[in-house]
């Protein structure tokens, strides 16, 4: 499945290319200034629709949160199963054995210590953010994060120990 599992976090990367303008026409429309928390409820929502249920087993597998998550139900990041904790995450593996540099730090770091979290923007060498272009990633044990480059690894799917 590992190789399902790629095309179908590609394809939610692509899901949130093409939607990013129509969010920022959103966001400039809006009559409140609660834009980023509906941009988070939309992410984990068609997180759990476009990913999930497409790579975990109904009722059984969960994948931990997109990024912030949603913030749509009470004590829970999750839009639909609020009551469900993940049982899955997604994390990254390098292509073809490069070395992975974290562009906050320009240090390369072993991949098998972190967890997919969201994705992000890196700035071009003008300066301009390519839109997702990259991926935060958060240490499976310190409140730490790195950012990649998303053309650099590929995707798999990961049981949470307990």
């Amino acid at each position: 499945m590992g190789n399902l599992v790629h095309l179908i976090i590609r394809n939610y990367n692509q899901f949130l290319k093409d939607s990013d303008p129509k969010l920022r026409f959103v966001g400039d429309n809006l009559s409140s200034n609660n834009l980023e928390d509906i941009v988070n409820d939309f992410y984990q929502s068609n997180w759990e629709i476009f990913v999930e249920s497409a790579i975990c087993i109904p009722g059984k597998e969960y994948l931990q949160i997109y990024g912030e998550g949603a913030d749509c139900n009470d004590n829970s990041s999750r839009v639909s199963f609020p009551d469900k904790f993940a049982t899955h995450r997604i994390i990254c593996i390098s292509k073809n054995g490069q070395k992975i540099i974290d562009l906050f730090s320009n240090v390369v770091v072993e991949l098998e210590h972190y967890t997919f979290n969201s994705f992000a923007n890196i700035p071009d060498a003008e300066g301009v953010n390519s839109r997702f272009n990259g991926i935060l990633l958060e240490h499976n044990v310190k409140d730490e994060y790195i950012l990649i480059d998303l053309d650099k690894v590929d995707f798999e799917k990961a049981t949470i120990l307990p």
